[in-house]
C-alpha cells in the first residue's frame, strides 16, 4: 500500500513538474499503450477491454488535436496525424479488426521516437526557459514524421 502511494506521488510530482514536451510524450505514448491494448482486445474478443482501450485513445488523440495552437504547416501535419488515429481507432472498434491499428500504431511510434530524440538534443543549458507553446516557431515542432 505504501508503495502505491509513493508511486503516485511520484508519477504526480512528475507530471506537474515536466515541460509541455514532456507532457505531449507522456500523452503520445498513453496513446500508443491504449492503441496496442485495443488491438489485443480485439485479437482475444474481449470486447469490454477493446472499449475501454479504444475510447482512451480517442480521447487522447482529440485531446491532442484540441490543444495544438501555431498555425504552421508541421502543426497541421500533426493535426491531421491525429485525427487519422482517432479514425482508426474508431474503425478497429466498429469493424472489430485490429488491423485498422497497425497505422496508428506506426504513427505513435514515430511521433514518440522524433520527440524523444528531439528533446535528447534540446536545451543543453537548463537554464535557458522554455517558450509558451503559442510563441513556439516551426523549428521547434519540427518532427521526424518519416520514421
Amino acid at each position: 500500500m505504501e508503495d502505491e502511494v509513493a508511486l503516485f506521488q511520484y508519477r504526480t510530482n512528475q507530471i506537474q513538474t515536466a515541460s509541455t514536451d514532456r507532457l505531449v510524450l507522456l500523452l503520445y505514448e498513453g496513446g500508443l499503450k491504449a492503441a496496442q491494448d485495443c488491438q489485443q482486445a480485439i485479437q482475444t474478443n474481449d470486447w469490454t477491454t477493446m472499449g475501454e482501450h479504444g475510447r482512451h485513445l480517442q480521447e487522447i488523440m482529440i485531446g491532442l488535436t484540441d490543444i495544438l495552437q501555431v498555425a504552421t504547416d508541421e502543426a497541421q501535419t500533426l493535426r491531421d496525424l491525429y485525427l487519422y488515429c482517432w479514425k482508426q481507432a474508431v474503425s478497429a472498434q466498429v469493424r472489430r479488426e485490429s488491423t485498422e491499428l497497425d497505422g496508428c500504431i506506426a504513427v505513435l511510434q514515430n511521433l514518440i521516437d522524433g520527440l524523444r530524440k528531439f528533446l535528447s538534443t534540446e536545451r543543453p543549458n537548463a537554464s535557458v526557459p522554455e517558450p509558451a507553446p503559442e510563441t513556439r516557431g516551426a523549428s521547434q515542432l519540427s518532427i521526424n514524421l518519416a520514421g
